[in-house]
């Protein structure tokens, strides 16, 4: 089974679960054309990080920047519309309404809290190596060991 890490701006992780609360799914937009194909029929499953881009001034109370807090899995991807936007929209956070246009969005589902969280530096890449600071896309990881509660 794939494991990707999902490095998600902090300003839409609240937004994002109360989505996935509402509605049982969340959809993020993503431009990595190669990886559609790959997500749109995989079996697979989703690390979602707070991603150390787009941090307000003063940070987000209660999200841990840099660190791995859920698991979820991939439920699918669709292309975007004509206008680069998902065709559920309800599939999207709240906060993402002005973001830009998107290829296609990755649909998860089963969202996990993990407690404790665990760094994103701490995943290693599916090619090898580390992940030395919080990337803005998608990217294909080994599974992660997680700490002992």
């Amino acid at each position: 089974m794939k494991h990707y890490f999902a490095p998600v701006p902090p300003v839409h992780l609240e937004s994002a679960i109360a989505t996935f609360n509402r509605v049982g799914r969340v959809a993020f937009g993503s431009n990595q054309i190669e990886l559609f194909e790959t997500l749109k029929r995989a079996s697979a499953t989703v690390w979602i990080g707070a991603s150390t881009g787009y941090v307000p001034t003063g940070g987000v109370p209660g999200i841990n920047i840099g660190k791995v807090l859920y698991r979820t899995r991939l439920s699918g991807a669709v292309m975007g519309d004509n206008r680069g936007r998902h065709p559920e929209p309800d599939l999207r956070p709240a906060t993402t309404l002005t973001d830009g246009a998107f290829t296609f969005f990755y649909e998860l589902r089963d969202l996990v809290a993990l407690v404790p969280p665990i760094p994103s530096a701490n995943l290693t890449r599916a090619g090898g190596g580390k992940i030395e600071t919080s990337p803005h896309f998608l990217v294909e990881i080994v599974e992660p060991e997680l700490p002992n509660p």
